[in-house]
């Protein structure tokens, strides 16, 4: 029987024009055929946060803004195989995945139900004073605010970025009876924020020979077809209370010390047979 080669790229790129400088294109090259994505800054801080308990005050700031749900679920354990070829089908053009069944992508419904993240309210915005300022002045204000102002190696590339290490050891040590209050804060989407981000980091290591990605990957992972389902209900069962990846962790047994590391070659080609319904 004569098989037609198989098709490199889109069959159409009319709407996909950076397809040359997309990964895809790299990995059709061989350049990048069992290399997979790695975190881009590879930490240990949920061991840190089970040895050192969160501060009552900053628990109680976590819980205004949603963010307290995800300690609550957990670590997961993060397929980079999988992450890896989902990536390489990211289109930073249409915001979509192209998969053999259609096109797919990551909404603010998934975020709100797989992990309980307000995805309305008012919009998060960085107010164009903010914009404006130097490092220096950024640096001054986190001082303001937290308590801790970055110095010499703890800040890093100019000051637009500042080490976690040094947070962390800040918030280890902040005093069990710290008091006084603080402004309420507003009921925002922070969930379009995490979105918003998943997505550029998405752009970015689609593109090119990135060899790293960062943003909320758990997310990544949970929606797509080929992640295992969630376990079914018992018989009689109530249906769980949101969020549901809660139920990866606490009823399916998922968390795990290390991330797996499957062969990136099978995950494309499970990908590649991905059929609807």
């Amino acid at each position: 029987m004569d098989f037609s080669p198989a098709q490199r790229g889109p069959a159409e790129d009319k709407l996909l024009l950076l397809q040359g400088d997309h990964r895809s294109s790299f990995v059709w090259e061989g350049q990048l055929s069992d290399k997979p994505l790695r975190a881009r800054r590879p930490d240990n801080l949920w061991e840190f946060m089970a040895q050192h308990p969160f501060h009552a005050r900053v628990v109680a700031r976590l819980q205004d803004t949603g963010f307290y749900t995800i300690f609550w679920i957990g670590w997961m354990q993060l397929d980079w195989s999988l992450i890896t070829a989902l990536v390489e089908r990211w289109r930073p053009e249409m915001h979509t995945f192209h998969l053999p069944t259609g096109e797919a992508t990551i909404t603010l419904e998934d975020i709100q139900v797989l992990y309980g993240l307000r995805v309305d309210g008012r919009v998060v915005a960085l107010p164009q004073y903010i914009r404006s300022m130097m490092h220096g002045q950024y640096l001054d204000m986190m001082g303001q605010f937290t308590g801790y102002r970055p110095q010499d190696d703890a800040v890093q590339r100019g000051g637009s970025r500042v080490a976690l290490s040094g947070i962390r050891d800040h918030m280890a040590f902040l005093h069990p009876d710290i008091t006084g209050e603080t402004e309420d804060l507003h009921i925002e989407s922070w969930g379009a924020v995490v979105l918003a981000y998943l997505y550029r980091s998405m752009c970015r290591a689609s593109m090119l020979c990135a060899v790293d990605i960062c943003g909320f990957l758990p997310l990544l992972q949970r929606i797509m077809p080929l992640h295992p389902p969630l376990p079914p209900l018992a018989p009689g069962e109530a249906y769980p209370f949101l969020p549901l990846a809660s139920r990866w962790v606490l009823r399916h047994g998922n968390y795990r010390g290390i991330d797996a590391h499957h062969n990136l070659l099978l995950v494309r080609d499970v990908l590649d047979m991905l059929v609807a319904g």
